[in-house]
């Protein structure tokens, strides 16, 4: 197989290497030539979802038809995002909110916050 730089898990790889070094804003770009690429891809369409809620000023919003798991989940990575982007506020409102939207104590937002609030 032979890899050129526009190939989707090309770009998906590089956009991921850009989050594991926190430039989040440049790793949209990546990641939208991705998913343009490959918008079959749900790893693509996850980290894309991933790195633009870590560049956002809002929080996610419920997606029409998601179930209360899911955007919870959501919630809990953008909470992961934003304390390691250093937004310590957001990253408790993020982590809070799935607590509250989780269908069921989700341990793993529990476990993030009470690390948050721990540092």
């Amino acid at each position: 197989m032979v890899l050129v730089p526009n190939q989707p898990e090309i770009l998906n790889n590089h956009g991921w290497s850009l989050i594991l070094r926190g430039e989040w804003a440049s790793a949209v770009q990546s990641l939208e030539r991705a998913a343009q690429a490959d918008p079959k891809s749900t790893r693509i369409k996850n980290n894309l979802e991933l790195v633009r809620a870590a560049v956002s000023a809002d929080l996610p919003r419920r997606h029409r038809g998601e179930s209360s798991a899911d955007f919870a989940a959501r919630l809990n990575d953008a909470g992961v995002a934003a304390a390691q982007r250093g937004e310590r506020e957001r990253a408790i409102a993020a982590l809070s909110q799935a607590l509250v939207v989780s269908d069921s104590w989700y341990v793993r937002a529990a476990n993030n916050l009470a690390g948050l609030q721990r540092q």
